[in-house]
């Protein structure tokens, strides 16, 4: 279950002065609700659900503006936390565009549900050539180290304790 209910009681809001039950849901931890959001289906990867394709698309392509155009800078493109792979996709279609391979790109999710799930997905549209790894933000170790020469965590750093926060930004400086 991705959530234990808690029941509390509550004045009741129509200010009749009556008291009703109230739920309240307490997250277990981050990688359970992961699972479940997996289990949702693709377009819940980023926690946001169906309707928020066109948020995810605006922040994916201000993060593609900041970035220098393809010709000028190769390598390693890494998206911590990549959800439904958009930025990824992004990335892989502005160097088709250009007719300059610039990435070689990469995507890492905290769950196996996760990553099998984006896998299928990016395989299907034709994204064979996107890796998806599975592992955290706190513990990239499974990289080596300089492997990457741009790393994004769009979303991802305020999802984390203080603790695990600055183990990530340790892990990619």
């Amino acid at each position: 279950m991705l959530q234990r209910r808690v029941t509390e009681t509550a004045a009741s809001s129509v200010g009749t002065g009556s008291l009703t039950n109230v739920s309240v849901y307490k997250k277990r931890d981050h990688l359970e609700e992961y699972r479940y959001f997996a289990s949702q289906g693709i377009e819940y990867m980023g926690g946001r659900g169906p309707h928020a394709a066109d948020l995810v698309g605006a922040a994916s392509k201000r993060i593609l503006d900041w970035l220098p155009p393809p010709q000028s800078l190769t390598g390693r493109f890494v998206d911590v936390g990549c959800g439904d792979g958009s930025l990824l996709k992004l990335v892989d279609d502005e160097d088709a565009a250009s007719g300059f391979s610039a990435w070689e790109l990469y995507g890492v999710l905290p769950t196996q549900e996760e990553r099998n799930l984006l896998r299928h997905h990016l395989t299907r549209e034709g994204y064979e050539n996107i890796t998806v790894f599975q592992g955290q933000a706190q513990d990239l170790s499974f990289l080596p180290d300089d492997f990457a020469s741009v790393v994004i965590l769009n979303g991802v750093l305020q999802l984390l304790e203080r603790e695990e926060a600055w183990k990530a930004l340790s892990e990619i400086a």
